[in-house]
């Protein structure tokens, strides 16, 4: 069971890295947007920032519904699909398919993130207070070669073509082949990880409109009971400040390694598999 959870880090690293930080994020800026368009970078920024924002308001809301209905493996691998999926339909988003591209990203990132979620409250299920912090690291570096492995097929699929047409078509396919490795990786989770979680009394039948109201007002419940909890909120607010700064070096990385010191497709896979490689150390 250890090793289904852990595999679901292994599966989703494969989008961040492919996606959010090596390969598509400088393709979105040299060939989906428009060249000479004068908020190249400021749309990749836009789709961050609207997905994270999507994240942050939707993951406590769902976690609510989660503890109501008992179904949080089932939002978990609902979350896996929605972002392999839109990953996949990225191959649709050609060279000024700007809006389509955005909103895929958008739906794309912010699942990925409520599914990070998801997958660590499992965590306190599979480990003891003793084995918590090794279970952990065993996911958090399984994942690392996740990435990597992804980002080698990707670069397979690219190829390595002169030709700009034959470029963008590799690339528009390599986000199929990311989609169908996450759900592929993905598998152990759907069999291995159980669900203990069991609806609150009450909710044994309870229908999504029920559901919704309720995660809703648990929702503010949790708000107004945060002056309770100051510690806990200091640290949230300043983990997040903290998370924000890395996030910016992780996902413009992948564009100033290419705009600003000319990386190659190759060199760019070179520079994340050492990182890869490194980091799952």
């Amino acid at each position: 069971e250890i090793f289904g959870w852990a595999m679901f880090d292994f599966a989703n690293s494969s989008y961040t890295t492919v996606v959010i930080t090596a390969l598509y994020a400088p393709f979105f800026i040299e060939h989906v947007v428009p060249a000479g368009h004068p908020a190249r970078n400021s749309l990749w920024s836009l789709a961050m920032a609207l997905s994270t924002a999507a994240a942050l308001l939707l993951s406590p809301f769902i976690g609510a519904v989660c503890d109501f209905s008992g179904r949080k493996k089932r939002f978990l691998l609902t979350s896996a699909v929605l972002c392999a999926g839109s990953t996949a339909l990225l191959a649709l988003a050609g060279p000024g398919d700007v809006v389509l591209a955005v909103g895929l990203i958008i739906v794309s990132n912010a699942a990925f993130m409520v599914g990070e979620s998801l997958c660590a409250s499992f965590l306190p299920e599979i480990a003891t207070p003793k084995t918590m912090a090794r279970v952990s690291a065993l996911g958090w570096g399984l994942g690392y070669f996740g990435g990597l492995a992804s980002l080698l097929l990707a670069r397979a699929v690219i190829g390595s073509s002169p030709d700009t047409a034959a470029f963008v078509r590799g690339n528009r396919l390599a986000m199929v082949a990311t989609g169908v490795f996450f759900l592929a990786a993905a598998t152990p989770t759907l069999l291995f990880v159980k669900n203990r979680s069991r609806p609150a009394p009450g909710f044994e039948n309870a229908g999504w409109a029920r559901l919704a109201a309720t995660g809703v007002s648990e929702l503010r419940r949790t708000f107004a009971r945060l002056g309770e909890y100051r510690t806990l909120a200091r640290f949230l607010l300043a983990f997040t400040v903290y998370m924000a700064g890395m996030d910016v070096v992780v996902k413009f990385v992948g564009i100033y390694a290419r705009g600003v010191l000319s990386f190659s497709t190759g060199q760019l896979v070179t520079l994340f598999l050492v990182l890869q490689i490194s980091a799952a150390a």
